[in-house]
């Protein structure tokens, strides 16, 4: 039991650490291969400079976020540690997207937001949240992506509303659908369709982040007409909405 639980824990913090290893690489790689056009004379140093920069500026910020999912997936694997406070579901959202900016470019992903004007704060982690969703954005954005035969267009539905304690989160895409056959092993530990590409880590670690903040995540899907995940969180509790949200 203790093995498996290990396994599992390594598994999930092997698969949210490969986002930003990756976006890390590519600008270095980039910015090599700009230094060594200087070195050869094809480019002038102030004109790379500037990109330079940028690139160095995102490596930076690339590696924070490594730092703070390692120290999510570390509490979340020590119970009592995980502090849940007011966090609004709005940020989680805009911050997932941020990490997922040069996925959506790449395949060119039509972002439609439905939020209420105000909305309450949800109980949780906000890093460890976040995870859910990069997740559930990342596998939508690949699914519309790979599935070239694919006629609708790609799009991405993200939207929230209040319903009676809770919050309700959903996470709408075009793409191809999920299999029948799927279904019921969605959520377990290694089960993933992406071949030697997926870990199967990325729904499992969302459903087990979901369950530790009282909440419960469901999954509606039909072959060629699309996948919905919806997420139910339980609101902040009223007396302590005086807490600043996260």
């Amino acid at each position: 039991m203790l093995t498996r639980m290990l396994g599992e824990i390594a598994g999930g913090f092997a698969h949210e650490i490969k986002t930003p290893l990756a976006n890390i690489s590519l600008p270095a790689e980039l910015s090599i291969m700009d230094l060594i056009d200087v070195e050869k004379g094809k480019r002038r140093a102030e004109d790379v400079l500037p990109e330079l920069k940028l690139r160095l500026k995102d490596i930076m910020t690339q590696a924070f976020k490594a730092s703070e999912k390692i120290e999510a997936i570390r509490q979340f694997s020590k119970p009592g540690q995980v502090r849940l406070i007011p966090v609004e579901l709005i940020k989680i959202f805009n911050n997932s997207l941020g990490l997922l900016d040069h996925l959506l470019k790449k395949h060119r992903v039509r972002i439609v937001t439905h939020f209420p004007a105000a909305m309450s704060p949800i109980r949780g982690d906000a890093k460890q949240l976040e995870i859910v969703f990069v997740n559930l954005i990342k596998n939508a954005v690949e699914a519309m992506g790979n599935n070239v035969s694919h006629g609708l267009a790609r799009e991405l539905v993200l939207s929230g509303r209040e319903e009676s304690d809770w919050i309700i989160a959903s996470v709408k895409d075009s793409g191809p659908g999920i299999k029948r056959a799927d279904f019921g092993h969605l959520f377990e530990a290694y089960f993933t369709t992406k071949g030697s590409e997926g870990t199967g880590m990325g729904l499992f670690l969302s459903h087990q982040v979901i369950k530790a903040h009282g909440g419960a995540i469901d999954c509606k899907s039909e072959e060629g007409q699309g996948t919905e995940f919806i997420i139910r969180l339980p609101k902040f509790a009223e007396e302590h909405l005086g807490v600043k949200a996260a």
